[in-house]
């Protein structure tokens, strides 16, 4: 049974790596590279990465799943489900006839199957980690003033990136190339946003869509609308532009300190709140502050997530460290020669 297992993973993964390749070559011949002060992509382009997302969640589901404890698993599955019927009563489409089967079905697509092999040595991708993208309010604090990175040096930084080759790639695109050996371009860098500042709309959205790059925006989805966060009518927008969503919770909450429970909630309605919003998939999670345990991982999995990020140092990952990827933070005190030398020699 085990090899019948792996036969069949090996397959789904063949016929994942050539539908992401075929619909990646078709977008390809499509899309020439894109000039400083070109449009953003098309939205031909948009589905055709959400078409590859979708068939790399059919292989991350089938090879990732061999999480820490098949209990836990079933635990947070049923937490999950029970989670997802209590938003739906809340809509007024509530059924208790679904909450068994959506139980069963969370478990039963995480049977152990064969797990990829990490490329040899890892495979480097600079992660950039940004928060607010804006000069700093005079009374602003240590804190404020280590997050805030001034438009005017978010622009340059963006500027040097494309003179100097590099291009900025999604979190999907990586977890393909980890999982399915998709190839990245040569010298391809990741742009992440922490938080879902309102300034993440007015400045950095508008300096990447004017240069054509795309960036990933972690969304805290129950201050959504408050002061100083975006609305969701312009994290729709942003998402139309190519921009990638993705989970960071639903209060900020520290998972480290969180039991299942109150993990799963997290985890589960941030995520279903942004696909509700926004109608995309939503697979990469930010752990607030960076803080995890080998149990918030394991809820992850169970949820269908493909990776998450952290806030540790480095460059380098591996299918191995798909739910622990390192990150170069970019710092509000940064010159553009700092900037540069963390890109270029961050571990």
């Amino acid at each position: 049974m085990r090899q019948g297992a792996r036969a069949q993973s090996a397959w789904l993964l063949c016929l994942c790596v050539l539908l992401i390749s075929a619909t990646f070559h078709a977008t390809a011949r499509g899309e020439p590279a894109a000039p400083l002060g070109a449009p953003v992509k098309t939205l031909a382009v948009s589905s055709a990465r959400l078409a590859a997302e979708e068939a790399l969640l059919s292989v991350a589901a089938q090879t990732m799943a061999e999480a820490e404890s098949l209990a836990l698993i079933g635990e947070s599955a049923l937490l999950a489900a029970r989670s997802r019927a209590l938003l739906a009563q809340r809509a007024g489409t509530y059924d208790d006839r679904n909450l068994t089967a959506l139980s069963v079905r969370s478990v039963s697509r995480l049977s152990p199957t064969a797990t990829p092999q990490p490329h040899a040595g890892g495979t480097r991708v600079p992660i950039l980690m940004y928060h607010h993208v804006a000069k700093a309010p005079p009374e602003a604090d240590a804190i404020r003033l280590d997050l805030s990175v001034d438009p005017a040096a978010f622009a340059q930084q963006m500027d040097w990136l494309l003179r100097n080759g590099y291009q900025a790639i999604s979190l999907a695109d990586l977890s393909e190339h980890l999982l399915a050996g998709h190839p990245l371009p040569g010298k391809p860098v990741v742009l992440t946003f922490d938080d879902g500042y309102d300034d993440n709309y007015s400045q950095a959205f508008a300096i990447l869509r004017h240069r054509g790059l795309s960036g990933t925006f972690f969304i805290i989805t129950d201050v959504v609308g408050q002061p100083g966060y975006m609305t969701w009518q312009q994290i729709a927008e942003m998402t139309r532009a190519d921009m990638l969503t993705a989970a960071h919770g639903r209060t900020h909450t520290d998972l480290a300190l969180s039991g299942p429970e109150s993990t799963t909630w997290q985890v589960t309605g941030s995520r279903t709140i942004l696909e509700e919003k926004t109608g995309r998939p939503v697979r990469f999670y930010c752990y607030p502050s960076g803080r995890y345990t080998a149990q918030t991982i394991s809820i992850l999995r169970a949820q269908g997530y493909i990776g998450a990020v952290s806030t540790a140092y480095g460059a380098t990952h591996t299918v191995a460290t798909l739910f622990e990827l390192k990150r170069v933070r970019i710092r509000g005190a940064d010159t553009l020669e700092q900037f540069v030398s963390k890109l270029e020699t961050a571990p």
